[in-house]
């Protein structure tokens, strides 16, 4: 159990715990696991399966990921990530600036005496990856119940196309 304590400050909920505090807009509806889970969330560096777990969900892997995603769709919780990012100096343009940076990273080696540098290709889509998960743009998984609903003049038109791919 986390031994947090949280209390409003100018209007703002604050949480103490690692005995640093953050900035969290008060919502009515905005609970104190959410609140927990939105500090895990950043201190994880976007572990959200790890952020629900710390807390305090209760679950495996594939439930406390359920739970990320859950919480992370919430528009509450998205207004509460932002305000905390934005507070800290991490607006939309920063953000976008960031972005640039980390699209150009490189790194370093050495060849015998030369040094060279390329593409840190790790860093660029990590980089990419975690900035769209934070702003909700990121679809991680599809749902698709397996069946395409069309008209019977479209599927004579799909079957056509077919039989004429495969007679070339």
């Amino acid at each position: 159990m986390l031994s947090a304590s949280l209390f409003i400050y100018k209007g703002y909920y604050m949480s103490t715990e690692k005995n640093i505090n953050y900035l969290i807009p008060p919502k009515k509806k905005l609970t104190v696991k959410q609140r927990r889970f939105i500090y895990h969330y950043i201190h994880t560096d976007g572990n959200g399966v790890e952020s629900a777990r710390l807390a305090g969900y209760k679950g495996k892997y594939e439930t406390l990921s359920s739970v990320s995603i859950e919480n992370l769709q919430k528009p509450i919780i998205q207004d509460a990530i932002k305000a905390i990012f934005e507070k800290n100096g991490l607006t939309e343009t920063n953000l976008l600036m960031r972005h640039i940076q980390l699209l150009n990273a490189e790194r370093e080696f050495a060849i015998g005496e030369t040094k060279c540098t390329s593409p840190d290709n790790n860093v660029r889509l990590g980089a990419l990856k975690l900035a769209y998960e934070i702003t909700g743009r990121l679809i991680k998984k599809v749902e698709h119940s397996g069946e395409i609903k069309l008209t019977e003049k479209e599927r004579d038109a799909h079957l056509n196309r077919i039989k004429h791919l495969l007679s070339d």
